[in-house]
């Protein structure tokens, strides 16, 4: 199976790329989404810049984004209650905010766009 990473909608498989993956994410950072209730759910995921990058099927999401990177959580999918908590590992972000706390019901909730730390 090929690895490949995803800024926004484009896919470049590493293996045809003649760079490493640090390059092709300069001013990258992890950020992670904590799905507190329910705890998984296929029909509720995380979208970057509009487009969709993973769902909470099987539990927490962890998503490498850029700064400028627009962030939401869609759930328009459920008729029920969905609670997340965002996470940043290791500080480094002015926005979204180390534990910050959604609480959702059947729509698009957005966390924001990524604003890194000088």
């Amino acid at each position: 199976m090929e690895t490949s990473y995803t800024e926004a909608s484009n896919q470049v498989p590493l293996s045809k790329a003649n760079v490493s993956k640090w390059e092709i994410f300069p001013k990258s950072r992890i950020l992670k989404i904590h799905k507190i209730k329910p705890e998984n759910s296929p029909q509720v995921f995380v979208a970057v810049n509009g487009s969709k990058r993973a769902d909470f099927a099987s539990g927490d999401i962890a998503l490498r984004v850029c700064e400028g990177d627009y962030i939401e959580v869609d759930a328009t999918g459920t008729g029920f209650i969905t609670e997340f908590v965002v996470h940043v590992p290791g500080g480094g972000f002015v926005n979204p905010t180390d534990g910050l706390i959604f609480i959702n019901k059947g729509s698009v909730i957005a966390i924001g766009r990524v604003k890194f730390k000088s």
